[in-house]
């Protein structure tokens, strides 16, 4: 008997589980969607500046493929003369030195591959 009440509660935690999967997947497809069709480019980087992440906008500004992007620096993309900020900005982010005052941002200059 109480083999059985434990087998029922298995099944039913199996079923919440199962609903929750579906639900997190729902909500993964749909922030897949708004990233990736989003008309501006959006990149996710690593703290040394390596692109994990990429949205179409994104490659389309860089000219590069968006699988091709993957693993590369993205202060190569960085004109020149705007690297310093961009890396110091980078180090800041990561090492958490920003104020926590809303949206903080660092205006560079990109350039395309080509």
């Amino acid at each position: 008997m109480n083999l059985r009440v434990h087998q029922i509660e298995l099944e039913l935690q199996n079923e919440q589980l199962q609903a929750a999967r579906s639900e997190a997947e729902a909500t993964l497809a749909r922030y897949t969607d708004i990233y990736d069709f989003a008309p501006v480019g959006y990149f996710t980087l690593q703290r040394f500046g390596e692109i994990t992440q990429t949205n179409l906008a994104g490659a389309r500004l860089l000219g590069v493929e968006r699988a091709l992007l993957t693993g590369k620096r993205f202060g190569r993309f960085v004109a020149e003369a705007d690297l310093p900020a961009f890396n110091t900005f980078l180090l800041q982010v990561f090492v958490g030195e920003l104020p926590q005052t809303g949206q903080q941002n660092c205006e560079i200059e990109l350039m395309r591959a080509n």
